[in-house]
């Protein structure tokens, strides 16, 4: 096993999801086009 090397190394890539959940969106700045966004990944 080597952690460095993905797995099918040679064969087809390998296929990974990511889900994105939004838990807020904060101090919205129309004027600076600027907002806060506190998320966070799921990988399977």
């Amino acid at each position: 096993y080597d952690k460095r090397v993905r797995p099918n190394y040679g064969g087809p890539p390998v296929e990974v999801g990511v889900t994105m959940y939004v838990l807020s969106i904060s101090s919205v700045s129309e004027v600076l086009m600027d907002f806060t966004l506190d998320f966070y990944f799921r990988q399977f």
